[in-house]
């Protein structure tokens, strides 16, 4: 069962905290924190004032995954178009949930068409996954995504849906690449020169999918788009190695930016695109949010 938080405190360490779920799924909890900030705020305290503060430090929370940030940014748009927004926080947070999860069809079946054969995925994403589970492949190569192996969880998802796979660590991909179709992955951000930021690794998938001729698509709703590379959170070197000896520095960056030319395609809610046609689109919707940053 979902945890619910009762507080906005609450809700800020659990999306602080989570590494089991996709931007969407954190993107639709966000705003639901800016709400309960609303909620918990004295009848004195301006609710304009208290969710923009609460978008600010949610985005400043998870700089990488710039959905959150953009989620709590909308809600409070929305709140400052409202008749009276502390009454009405909660039923706005719930509708931009219900937008991101219709989007989150759309994605599915915009990507259905391309998701033909044995297909390379790497991580765990929402969008990603959804577009497996509708489409059907014959089968999916999961890479597992160390230290934290998301991958397994994403392999879990796909076999529970009957959906055939292989899961391999990364130090595989050149093995197994010549055996899929296409690589199909999720983002983190996305940026208007028609790069993206996602889980660190996503750049070695891109690379081993281009090198051997295979497609790489991006799937990802418009939400998380940034005017500028946001700033790579950096995950606890104990998850890499607990107790390195004396002499031994152990890093453990969990983001990167992926350039345009390793992608074919961005699949989003408004249609398919190649990189060089992302631009505007990427920097009129950042810019709708970059006040957050």
């Amino acid at each position: 069962m979902e945890e619910r938080p009762a507080s906005f405190a609450a809700a800020l360490g659990l999306l602080v905290r989570d590494r089991e779920h996709g931007a969407t799924w954190l993107a639709a909890r966000a705003a639901q924190a800016v709400a309960l900030a609303v909620a918990e705020s004295g009848t004195r305290a301006e609710p304009l004032r208290v969710a923009r503060r609460a978008a600010r430090r949610l985005a400043a929370a998870r700089p990488s995954m710039v959905a959150l940030g953009n989620a709590a940014a909308e809600l409070c748009l929305r709140l400052a178009a409202a008749a009276e927004p502390r009454a009405e926080a909660a039923r706005l947070a719930a509708e931009v949930g219900e937008e991101l999860a219709r989007g989150a069809n759309v994605l599915a079946e915009q990507a259905r068409p391309f998701v033909r054969g044995v297909v390379l995925t790497y991580s765990l994403s929402g969008s990603v996954l959804a577009a497996l589970r509708a489409a059907g492949p014959a089968g999916v190569v999961v890479t597992e995504a160390r230290p934290l192996c998301e991958g397994r969880t994403m392999a879990a998802a796909l076999a529970a849906a009957g959906v055939p796979v292989v899961l391999i660590t990364e130090a595989q991909l050149a093995l197994y690449v010549a055996e899929v179709s296409c690589a199909l992955l999720g983002a983190d951000a996305l940026l208007p020169d028609g790069s993206f930021v996602n889980k660190v690794g996503s750049a070695l998938v891109a690379l081993a999918a281009r090198d051997a001729g295979r497609p790489v698509y991006v799937v990802s709703d418009l939400l998380k788009a940034c005017a500028a590379p946001p700033p790579y959170e950096e995950d606890p070197p104990s998850q890499v190695w607990e107790a390195p000896r004396a002499g031994i520095v152990v890093r453990n960056v969990a983001f990167e930016r992926v350039p345009p030319h390793l992608v074919t395609a961005y699949i989003t809610p408004a249609g398919v695109h190649v990189p060089a046609e992302m631009a505007a689109r990427v920097a009129e919707r950042a810019a709708r949010w970059a006040w957050v940053r």
